[in-house]
Formats: C-alpha cells, sequence, structure tokens
C-alpha cells in the first residue's frame, strides 16, 4: 500500500481544509487518495491526468463498495487532482508525476527515502548553488540506482539496503560530488 508523502500530506490536508471538508473525514480522503495511487501504480496508470479516475471507481463497485464511499473517492481523487492543478503554477505536471512516482517508488521499497534523502543530508550544508548542484547528483544518483534496481527486478529490500549505502557514503564523503 501506498503512503503519501511527507511534502503531499500536509498540502492535501490544507487542501481538504480549505474546501470545508470536516476534519473528522481528512483520514478517510486521504485513505481513498491512497487507494487509488496505488490503484494507477498497480495498474500502469498516469498519476498526473484524471482518466483513471472512472476505472478507479469501476473497481470500487467490483469490490461491493457503496454509493456514498465511491462518490467520497471520487471526491477525494478530484480534490486531489485540483490541488495540482493549483500548485501548477511553480512546476510542470510532468516534474509533479516524477515525484510522485519516485516518492511511490521509495515508499513500496520499504520507505527507502524517509530516514535519510540526500536534501536532508545536505541541510547542514550551507545553502549555495554548489550545493544545489550537488543535490542535484545526489538525486540523479538515487534516481539512477531505483531505475537500475527495477530493471533488474531486485528485492526492494535490496533497493532499501542500497539507497542506506549510498546515504552513509554521502555523509562520509561530507557532501562531496558522488562522482569525485
Amino acid at each position: 500500500m501506498i503512503n503519501l508523502t511527507d511534502e503531499l500530506l500536509p498540502k492535501y490536508s490544507l487542501f481538504l481544509t480549505k474546501k470545508l471538508i470536516p476534519i473528522s473525514l481528512h483520514n478517510d480522503y486521504k485513505k481513498w487518495l491512497r487507494f487509488y495511487l496505488d490503484f494507477c501504480h498497480k495498474y500502469h496508470q498516469s498519476y498526473v491526468t484524471k482518466d483513471p479516475l472512472w476505472k478507479f471507481i469501476e473497481k470500487l463497485r467490483e469490490r461491493k463498495q457503496s454509493v456514498e464511499q465511491q462518490k467520497q473517492a471520487e471526491q477525494s481523487v478530484s480534490f486531489y487532482y485540483e490541488m495540482l492543478q493549483s500548485n501548477i503554477k511553480n512546476e510542470t505536471a510532468d516534474n509533479i508525476a516524477i515525484k510522485a512516482e519516485s516518492s511511490f517508488n521509495a515508499t513500496t521499497a520499504g520507505k527507502v527515502s524517509t530516514d535519510l534523502s540526500p536534501e536532508q543530508v545536505l541541510t547542514d550544508s550551507k545553502s549555495n548553488s554548489s550545493s544545489n548542484d550537488l543535490l542535484i547528483e545526489w538525486k540523479k544518483l538515487h534516481a539512477d540506482l531505483v531505475a537500475e534496481i527495477k530493471v533488474r527486478h531486485y528485492s526492494p529490500k535490496t533497493l532499501k539496503a542500497y539507497a542506506m549505502w549510498i546515504r552513509k557514503f554521502q555523509l562520509f564523503t561530507q557532501n562531496k560530488s558522488p562522482y569525485f
């Protein structure tokens, strides 16, 4: 099951509050969003477009979910896409999809990126353009690792272990370029 990223969760909660959804229902809306993102990943659907929504609702019908639950799930996912549209002013839809996909990969691989991500390792260093370049290099290295592990069909535990060693190496090299 997919977990919402630490970046997405507060934004989505805030968006639900702005839409005047009672706080008592926020967990249900988050649950439906998690189910939807899991559905998209399992059936290789796009995270960016709203096209797979009707397939998701149809799947809920097959699973004998009540009409109220189907409507709540549809509203939850619609709010998610509405939130994405409001965030597009700063980012493109492709970047959002990549973030969603990479965060999904990390959560399905045993929450690889939650312990120490390249960003967290670099937060102690000075924030200048060179540290931003280094952050990009470390992120690229992690993305390459995830892609290679997927291609080779290795276990999620292997990805978790390899990612941990990359983070340890990053700390050992004191945030120098991974390609030095």
